[in-house]
Parts: C-alpha cells; structure tokens; sequence
C-alpha cells in the first residue's frame, strides 16, 4: 500500500488554496521511446513539478482503453493501460509524488465507459430486457422498421446521441461519441462497481479524483424528445432537456462524497460541472456533495475587463456557501489560451495568457494549471488531418472543435522531439517550441516559466487567506480583483499602459522592468500607505 501525506491540521482541506498541475499523460514525458507520453515520464519529472511549486497532480486517464478519445473511453477503472505502464509503476508514482509533498488526483469517467468494456460486449451479447443490458440505455427505435433514434437528443460530439447495434437493432445511448455508451446509474450492479473502485485507488494513496462530465450522469430515463434543433449538444446553453443535469446524479454524489470523508484524511472530489446557470452549478455544492468545482468560465471569457469580470462573478455565484472554487485558464478541451487571446499575434497572446493566469492565482480558492500553459505553448492548429485523433473531428469534420491542437507533446529541451521522446510523437511539435523549451525558459528569470513559478511560489504568503474578494474597474478596461485591504490584483485590457497607484508598490508583473501596468498585463499590488478615513 502506497504511503499518503501527513494528515495534520495543515493539511486537512489542503484543496483550498492549492495549485494543482493537470499532466495529459500521452503529452507529458516519453521514457520508453514510443512516442507516447507514459508513468515512467511521469515518474522522472515529479522533481521538476514540485521544483515548480505545485502542491498537487491531476492525471488524465492512465485507465485501460483502445484510446479511441484519449482515454476517456476505457475497459476498466483498476487496470493501467499497457500504453503507459501498469499497476506497479502508477504505485511509484503516487509514492514519489508524495515523498516531494505533492498529491495526485486521477481522472475519473462516471457518465460511459469504451464501447469494449466487458459488460457493454456482454449487453451486445444478450437479449433485450437482459440484465446485462440494463447497465446502459438500450431502446427500440422508432418508424415502422424502428430505423429512427429513439428520441431527438443530439450528441456533445455531434450528430445524433443514438447508435443502432445490429445484432438486436435496438439503439444505445451514448452523449459522447458512439464509442462510449452511457452507463445507466439506476442499476445497483453500476453504482457498487464504482464505489469498489474508488477505495481501490484511495488505498493506494491516490488523494482524490476529478470528476468528469458529472451532469451526464443525471439523466430522467424518460425517452422524450428535447426539441433542441441542434446538430450538436452545448450544456452551458442548453434549456433544461431529461438527459443532462437531472436529479439522480445528487443522489450518486451523495454516496462518493461519502465515501471520501470515510478516509483520514478526507479525499478530495472537484466537479466538472458544466450546466446552464448559477443555480444548477450550486445545486452541486451543497454539503453532501462536492467541495469543490472546476471553475472553466475563465477559459471561456474574452481578454475583457468586463468579459472575465462576468465569468469570475458567475462562478462565485454558482457556490454554496462552504464551497471553493478551482480556477483554470485551459485544459486538455480547450484551446490554449495563448492562441485563443492572439488576436492574430502570438506574442499578445503570451502576455495575456501569463496576465489572466496571475490572476487567477490571486482568487480564492485552488487553481489548476494545464501543462504547457506554463511555458506559454500557443495550439497548434495546422496538424495534418491524417494525424488527427479526436473523435469530434470524425463526427463534424470541423477543425475549429478539434482538440488536438492543445495536446501537443511537450518540449522539455533543445534537440529530437524537443527531449520528450527518443521516438517520433505521436503529434507533431512545432519547430518554434525549442526557445520554450522548459531548459530554455528556467535560465531566463523573464520567462513565463519564471514568472508564473514566482507567483505559484509565493502566492499563499503575498496574496491574503480571507476567502472575500470583490471585483472593480478603477481605470477603463482595468479590471480590478480586491482580496482585503492591503492586496490588489490589476489586469490591464486598455490600450494604454497605467501608472501603479499612489500608495501601492508592485509584488509580481507578468511582465517585469516596466515600471508600470502595461498593456495586456497584470500585477500584484501590496498597500504601502494606510487607508483614509472618510
């Protein structure tokens, strides 16, 4: 059994102010020479990520799977894919994490599993009405010849949420791609298979999960058409439909919050929780369920003071009180945001993307760091489509969705495969990325590996405790996040740059030297002078 780290008082509820490194496990670090990013690549840079100040790991899945979307379609939740190792080495990984103080959350896939997962082939196997088949959502379809979906209901990936197997031709559920068939959480076979998996991870040290995709699982197993005249589903702006955000999945979170608070200390569960409103998010955070959520607004908001006001606003009002946020700037979904704030310019991009994470490390609560961002990586969007690999390009034939781009390999150093691989990737790395280079980037005390690492290094002694804060705009297009009375975070979207305060002394600069807020940056800022009173 794998040690676990100290459950002392300065450790319990550890998530709170934690930052928290996202490692795509395929993308991270090669050490056999296949290409492909593996547990051992893991294993030889935990150093270099605590070296960063991380104070914890999310791991994409490492499950086994026929990788068909990355690993989250996977045949079982306790076995580690050949690809990247097995059961033993992701051992020695959780145990070296733990020996330089980081915890490790892993991936977990609650709303479907791979189209080969033993028990959808022994459902494709069996009659309809089986069992076996009621751990999924199986229908006939409509028309006189049943050659219809059962229902209207479009998939996130595109194109329709129903696949019709050919054996019995009834048609299965799937709201990703029809690789991964949904799993019907009415069945008690279902629920129990998973709460034996979650203490077969946390026995092993693992210190919590990220949980992806939670709202899917809350489905009214009622077959109704949604009426949503769309080719593709988009949760964040859907209206309320009977197979996204519905009462079951509150009463399965129930069950693994409990399960967490059974182990000393308690494991930590963050949601992905996409849905439409404040109200539903905070539905999500109440007492018995999830502590915390995985805040994308601020992946989603435009360089505007007013665009990433609106979205840090919607996620502290999505909150039950008790509950913490976990910021992210990016994620393996998205596109990276130096690319998404460029504007046609990638080195504007690079300053805003280190501005917008500074402050996201000055708000409360955890932030999480998608791998890569941290040496400022732009997507790469000129992959050839013969070596594309997600399913929603297969599914759309749209480019702009595909999220490839942002799971690029790493580039550790200068020379072959940029020190990821002794092998070819398994994506091709653009040949800019040697002067990003990790090597490169930890000698030169302005980069954005630097400057990022300062504030992650120092963000728990500059930046106060109290979880109040309030936004402003102090200067037009200066947004303005106020943590106390003596810290502010300033983020400059104007067109011109802004002399610091009177009474203010600059603490970190996502562009340093310059004397003053410029354009596209940000800073910390300490109170030199007391207050007036009125």
């Amino acid at each position: 059994m794998v040690s676990v780290i100290s459950s002392g008082s300065d450790n319990l509820e550890w998530w709170r102010h934690a930052v928290i490194y996202q490692i795509y496990i395929k993308s991270f670090a090669d050490s056999d020479g296949d290409g492909v990013g593996d547990i051992g690549g893991l294993i030889a840079h935990v150093a270099d990520i605590a070296a960063w100040g991380a104070d914890a790991v999310w791991v994409c899945p490492w499950f086994e799977s026929p990788m068909r979307d990355g690993g989250y379609d996977i045949t079982d939740h306790r076995k580690i894919d050949p690809l990247f190792g097995d059961l033993a080495s992701a051992e020695r990984f959780i145990e070296e994490c733990h020996r330089h103080g980081l915890r490790v959350l892993l991936d977990f896939v609650g709303n479907h599993v791979s189209r080969d997962h033993p028990w959808f082939l022994e459902a494709l196997a069996s009659e309809p009405g089986s069992d076996a088949r009621r751990r999924f959502y199986f229908a006939p379809g409509r028309g006189e010849d049943e050659d219809q979906p059962p229902t209207d209901w479009p998939s996130i990936f595109g194109g329709s949420a129903w696949t019709r197997e050919s054996a019995s031709g009834e048609w299965f559920l799937h709201l990703f791609d029809s690789s991964q068939p949904d799993l019907n959480w009415r069945d008690e076979g279902v629920r129990s298979y998973v709460r034996d998996t979650f203490a077969f991870w946390f026995d092993r040290g693992v210190d919590g999960f990220r949980l992806d995709a939670l709202p899917g699982m809350g489905k009214t197993g009622e077959l109704v058409d949604a009426h949503l005249g769309t080719e593709r589903f988009v949760p964040e702006s859907s209206p309320e439909v009977p197979f996204w955000d519905q009462n079951l999945v509150h009463e399965v979170l129930g069950e693994w919050r409990s399960i967490a608070r059974s182990y000393q200390p308690e494991r930590f569960l963050v949601g992905e929780v996409v849905v439409n409103g404040a109200t539903r998010e905070r539905s999500y955070t109440r007492d018995a369920e999830l502590p915390s959520l995985l805040a994308i607004t601020l992946a989603k908001a435009q360089f505007r003071a007013e665009s990433l006001a609106a979205a840090i606003r919607q996620v502290g009002e999505g909150l039950s009180e008790g509950a913490w946020s976990t910021w992210t700037v990016s994620s393996h979904d998205e596109r990276r945001p130096v690319s998404r704030y460029a504007e046609g310019d990638l080195e504007r991009g690079r300053r805003r993307s280190r501005a917008v994470h500074l402050l996201a490390l000055a708000l409360p609560g955890s932030v999480c760091v998608y791998q890569g961002d941290e040496l400022a990586l732009e997507n790469v969007d000129d992959i050839p489509v013969d070596l594309l690999q997600d399913p929603i390009y297969e599914r759309t034939g749209d480019r702009t969705l595909v999220r490839d781009g942002c799971r690029v390999p790493l580039p550790w150093s200068e020379g072959p495969a940029f020190g990821f691989s002794s092998g070819t990737p398994w994506l091709p790395q653009p040949l800019g990325w040697s002067a990003l280079s990790r090597t490169r980037q930890v000698t030169d005390p302005h980069s954005t590996w630097s400057i990022l690492r300062e504030a992650v290094r120092s963000r728990r002694r500059l930046v106060p405790g109290d979880p109040d804060w309030s936004l402003g705009e102090p200067v037009p297009g200066v947004l303005e996040l106020r943590r106390g009375e003596d810290f502010r975070c300033w983020v400059n979207c104007s067109h011109a740059g802004v002399p610091v305060p009177t009474g203010w002394r600059l603490l970190i600069a996502s562009e340093p030297d310059v004397g003053e807020i410029p354009v596209d940056g940000a800073v910390w800022m300490e109170r030199t002078l007391a207050p007036s009173t009125p």
